[in-house]
């Protein structure tokens, strides 16, 4: 085993682990220092509701005494929009990996492979492009909503976010890979699933393994399908198959139990990565590949295939990440941030699926692609003049959505519950108040809502902080 390099003792961190015995693979939750971290995340959870890591930033218009610079550290997508406005190159990076990661998930339900890098400092602590894995967990704890089913899944994400960087701070991860199997929920009904972002139609399983080569982290993710067309589920079964093969007793765990027990699984089981637990689980589903009943393929090269398919959504990704940094301005929020990353993305996939018969219509739901066959046949026969409307109409009726964990933006509601751009406890009611920005005195806003507006000089007000100008000069 790789030798573990030397960890301070305090709350933050643990001592190397030396096993001895050496097993090819074990659950994480059976390693002496699982209490110690669950420890951890249960404290970093419990104090979410004090707004640890994720906050609104208010620029304090007029000054530029805040400067973004590339080592600045986003905290969420709204943050990196407004840096990048400024021109920092570091911020467009993080957006574009988030855009990226959005559209393959959206138009991509199976039968796919992706992989991202990731970043570790000094203390140990994951990031992707500037944005700490500890803001992503405060973002996606405080968007979920308590009573929500998917509170649990979120919750054990942001353990197994705390358990990937104990293990790397002890030098595990040079010598087996992070392996976790994230399914559709069992305990929604079909309805409540389609609402929350779960393509049901596949009900696809994703396979994450995380893995260091050299001290550089990655992490693989394939997405399987997991039932298939008029016949039940077969993913819970695969996957219990799959560990119980390696050795891991998955049995009568639920499918948030079976996503909070991730597992170490030595790479010398591994040599093709995540391609390995692919295979694994198509043996174990009764032959199929990734998931689906049909021949299987060459993985390796397979693989290939992915990748030149991600690769040739560049054009889109660059697009949607140029229009979404020019509406920075009116983006106050990192909820609103994700609606409008949202908003933006289906638009430009719905135009891309019209011209690429390789997407599923479907994955934007029954009405829309109905209107998207229609425009791939006008196009075919030349009826330009059907295909922009149907186009139209395609976008305006789509219900798509990317991968539907909290962890991803925390989507969940956004599509099924009130607009969450103002506050929970708003009345309604507008009252006569003075503006801090142009000092009138006008009905400009809820007194119990953090989002407000002048109707006199046009400002946004957030907690009481002016955060964006209108047209209107500000009065002496």
């Amino acid at each position: 085993m790789a030798e573990a390099a030397p960890i301070l003792q305090n709350e933050n961190f643990i001592q190397p682990l030396e096993l001895p015995v050496v097993p090819e693979a074990l659950a994480v939750s059976h390693l002496p220092q699982e209490q110690f971290t669950a420890r951890r995340a249960e404290k970093f959870m419990a104090g979410i509701g004090q707004a640890i890591v994720s906050r609104e930033v208010s620029l304090d218009l007029g000054t530029s005494d805040h400067e973004y610079n590339s080592q600045y550290s986003y905290n969420n997508l709204m943050e990196a929009l407004h840096a990048a406005r400024e021109g920092d190159s570091q911020a467009r990076k993080m957006i574009e990996v988030n855009v990226h990661t959005d559209v393959v998930e959206r138009t991509i339900k199976t039968g796919h492979i992706t992989k991202v890098d990731l970043e570790v400092n000094s203390q140990g602590e994951i990031s992707q492009y500037g944005q700490s894995m500890m803001s992503v967990y405060a973002n996606a704890l405080q968007i979920t909503p308590k009573n929500s089913k998917m509170l649990n899944r979120t919750q054990a994400e942001v353990r197994n976010g705390f358990r990937l960087e104990d293990i790397n701070r002890q030098g595990l991860l040079e010598d087996y890979n992070f392996v976790v199997f994230s399914l559709a929920p069992d305990d929604m009904t079909e309805t409540e699933m389609k609402n929350t972002g779960f393509f049901t139609d596949t009900m696809s399983v994703s396979i994450q393994v995380t893995s260091s080569e050299k001290g550089q982290l990655s992490t693989e993710t394939a997405f399987v399908t997991g039932k298939q067309k008029n016949k039940g589920r077969h993913d819970i079964d695969a996957v219990q198959k799959v560990s119980k093969h390696l050795g891991v007793d998955l049995e009568n765990k639920s499918v948030t139990e079976i996503l909070d027990t991730p597992i170490l699984v030595h790479k010398s089981l591994m040599p093709e990565g995540v391609l390995e637990i692919v295979e694994l689980y198509d043996d174990k589903a009764g032959n199929t590949f990734f998931g689906e009943q049909q021949p299987r393929q060459d993985y390796s090269k397979y693989s290939k295939k992915c990748q030149a398919r991600e690769n040739s959504f560049s054009q889109q990704v660059s697009a949607i990440t140029s229009e979404l940094i020019s509406q920075a301005d009116s983006v106050w929020t990192a909820e609103e941030a994700s609606k409008r990353m949202n908003k933006i993305s289906e638009k430009h996939m719905v135009s891309r699926a019209i011209r690429d018969e390789s997407i599923d219509a479907m994955v934007f739901g029954l009405e829309s692609a109905a209107h998207i066959n229609l425009a791939r046949h006008a196009i075919m026969t030349g009826d330009i003049f059907t295909a922009q409307n149907e186009t139209v109409k395609a976008q305006t009726t789509a219900r798509s959505s990317s991968c539907p964990s909290s962890l991803n933006g925390g989507r969940e509601s956004l599509t099924s519950q009130e607009d969450t751009s103002t506050s929970k406890h708003s009345s309604g009611k507008k009252e006569k108040m003075t503006c801090p920005f142009c000092k009138d005195s006008n009905q400009y806003g809820d007194p119990c809502s953090d989002n407000q507006h002048c109707n006199s000089c046009d400002a946004r007000v957030v907690n009481g902080k002016v955060v964006s100008r209108g047209g209107k000069k500000k009065k002496k």
